[in-house]
């Protein structure tokens, strides 16, 4: 299970309009799934998985993957595939550590293009903003392991989060006065502070 934040008692977002220095180059035609081996069947399965994956970043719409048109390809991936590779890496499930692997897939910009027109979803370009993140649990920073669950989480949705410090959770008692404090051409944040966690898989 991977813990998620999911609800903010206070919150304000500064979106302005977007320049080089607060935006990044992301490669929202590649993902990675977890993959339970090797054989052709298992490939097909999870580059399938990637495909989902990649309409979501590259649309930046959250319920692309459940589109009719994205759903039909997901069993013909392949075709939209440009490459793949595979990785090991040595996760904690339930406090103890397992070998995992996992399939990384590269889809065709055109392809993925296209197949999201068909679908009738918007493209979202490979310049996305970046977002900082200022919040709290109480009056403490978040802890490492809700900064990666946030980070893996929203890079799934195609977007970069920043944990920057200086502020203090005592500046949250005037919103205002911290929202332009930390306000700047092209900025976006997120301040605020954690009262709701949800566990989601």
């Amino acid at each position: 299970m991977t813990r998620f934040l999911s609800l903010w008692t206070l919150f304000v977002l500064l979106s302005m309009s977007v320049c080089a220095r607060f935006s990044f180059a992301l490669d929202v035609y590649q993902a990675e799934v977890s993959v339970r081996d090797q054989s052709p069947d298992a490939r097909v399965e999870a580059l399938g998985r990637a495909l989902l994956e990649v309409a979501v970043k590259a649309s930046g719409d959250a319920n692309a993957g459940n589109n009719s048109v994205v759903l039909s390809a997901q069993a013909s991936a392949e075709r939209y595939m440009q490459r793949y590779a595979y990785r090991q890496a040595i996760v904690r499930e339930n406090g103890v550590p397992v070998i995992k692997l996992y399939l990384t897939g590269t889809f065709y910009p055109n392809s993925i293009q296209q197949l999201l027109q068909r679908a009738g979803l918007a493209v979202w370009g490979r310049e996305r903003p970046v977002v900082a993140v200022y919040l709290f649990e109480g009056d403490a920073p978040l802890s490492t392991e809700y900064r990666q669950a946030m980070q893996e989480r929203s890079a799934r949705r195609g977007l970069q989060l920043r944990f920057p410090g200086g502020v203090a959770a005592s500046e949250l008692a005037d919103p205002e006065t911290l929202a332009l404090k930390l306000a700047s051409p092209g900025a976006h944040a997120l301040f605020g502070r954690v009262n709701e966690r949800l566990y989601l898989s």
